[in-house]
């Protein structure tokens, strides 16, 4: 301040510093464009066509990983749905995705998480003690059950059509051969008799 708003006199210095702290999240950002150009290639020797990497480009489609990651969480942490998904980008970058689009990145999500799922389906397959407990979900307004097998050091999730014991056998094993920790649902005896309640 120059002056007091009150009286009209002029300031000298400051007296002192009240802090105040404002959080605000800065203007959506438009996307950004790259392009990659990928050389190919033929071996005279064999005839084998290669095209060029390169790190940052992806294998498929038009979008990068920030797309992919943020058309997966707003599909599974937000549950929106496709359409609204692409409405979203439009609205904060200016970026044009169809739901389709959106669905085949969430695709792409599982896709590259799919390495990764397997070792810990591994992992708790090996378990000695196993908590597994399933509740139902709609899934595309169609009734589903969400699966949850946790280990000391792994938890998997698995979303299938099915309540019956058929899920536990997929996930496990049938060879299965560790403690299940569960609820009295019929599908646990069907699959294990070594189950701890």
């Amino acid at each position: 301040c120059d002056c007091c708003p009150e009286c009209g006199e002029q300031f000298d210095e400051s007296a002192g510093v009240s802090p105040r702290l404002v959080e605000e999240l800065p203007d959506p950002q438009p996307p950004e464009v790259t392009q990659y150009n990928r050389h190919h290639y033929e071996c005279h020797s064999c005839g084998t066509e290669t095209v060029a990497s390169h790190p940052d480009c992806p294998d498929e489609g038009q979008f990068g990983v920030n797309v992919i990651a943020q058309s997966a969480l707003s599909r599974y942490d937000h549950r929106l749905p496709y359409r609204k998904i692409g409405d979203r980008f439009e609205q904060l970058h200016g970026l044009e995705l169809s739901g389709a689009s959106a669905w085949h990145a969430t695709e792409r999500a599982a896709r590259a998480g799919r390495c990764e799922y397997e070792q810990i389906r591994y992992q708790i397959q090996q378990a000695d003690v196993v908590h597994v407990d399933e509740t139902g979900i709609k899934r595309d307004g169609e009734q589903a059950w969400i699966w949850t097998f946790t280990t000391e050091n792994h938890t998997l999730y698995a979303v299938r059509e099915s309540r019956g014991s058929d899920v536990p056998a997929e996930v496990l094993g049938e060879d299965f051969a560790g403690t299940v920790v569960c609820d009295g649902w019929t599908a646990y005896p069907a699959f294990s008799s070594n189950l701890q309640r």
